[in-house]
């Protein structure tokens, strides 16, 4: 472009001087069309003619009408198309939510089932109570049927229902908060201490049927032991689920 404009000058300048040395030895001045032929000869025919962003319309006569384009026109301000990329977006969009439902549907049917949330220290409670009172009644059974059991098995059933009835207020005596007095008797025992009734009611059938053998001289066998050792352990259970308490 600027060669062609520059070119376009020099011609003018030749042109120019050329007329003003006709003009001063009156020789005549060149007419339009071949000012034009002229130019076009010297510019070749893909010389530019207008401006960036112009349009030219040539009315003839030599005229030409121009104007210009707006840089930023409805076509450039229309978006891009998507196409392709924007329907698989969409499509992974709408899959996200899908799944994001499906888990809260989940989640909340889980909740409904659980109920309410429990305390820190709610958990496993239960649990570990049972457990705890279960093992401190086996420590309670298990000591004093130590005993007894040896005995029972020589056939001495007057002494093992004697030491069953021992070791019972012995492990009684050592899970009371208090000193048991040792001046009382199976029978002041039974009455003054604190236990549940059914504890209460269970020592003293194994009393009174100690108390038969061991100072009424009434024999025992295999049976008396039996049920002696039927009373001993509900006292046991009962006992130890009244302290756990």
């Amino acid at each position: 472009m600027k060669a062609s404009l520059f070119v376009g000058m020099l011609l003018w300048g030749v042109l120019l001087g050329g007329w003003g040395s006709a003009s001063a030895g009156d020789a005549p001045m060149p007419s339009a069309g071949a000012i034009d032929a002229a130019l076009g000869r010297a510019l070749g025919a893909d010389h530019q003619t207008a401006l960036p962003g112009e349009d030219v319309v040539d009315k003839g006569a030599g005229e030409v009408e121009r104007s210009r384009r707006r840089p930023w026109s409805s076509e450039m301000r229309k978006p891009p198309r998507s196409g392709g990329l924007a329907m698989l977006s969409t499509a992974l969009l709408w899959t996200l939510v899908g799944a994001f439902a499906i888990v809260a549907v989940l989640w909340l049917v889980q909740a409904l089932r659980q109920g309410p949330p429990r305390e820190p220290g709610e958990v496993g409670a239960g649990a570990d109570e049972t457990d705890a009172a279960a093992a401190e009644r086996a420590a309670l059974v298990a000591r004093p049927l130590g005993d007894a059991e040896q005995l029972a098995a020589q056939g001495r059933f007057e002494a093992a229902l004697h030491a069953l009835l021992l070791r019972t207020i012995e492990e009684l005596a050592r899970r009371l908060p208090t000193a048991l007095p040792r001046a009382y008797t199976s029978r002041e025992i039974v009455a003054r201490v604190p236990m549940p009734e059914a504890a209460r009611d269970a020592l003293y059938e194994l009393v009174c049927r100690v108390e038969l053998s061991h100072f009424g001289s009434e024999p025992a066998g295999a049976d008396d032991y039996a049920a002696c050792r039927a009373h001993f352990e509900r006292f046991a259970e009962v006992f130890v689920r009244g302290a756990s308490r």
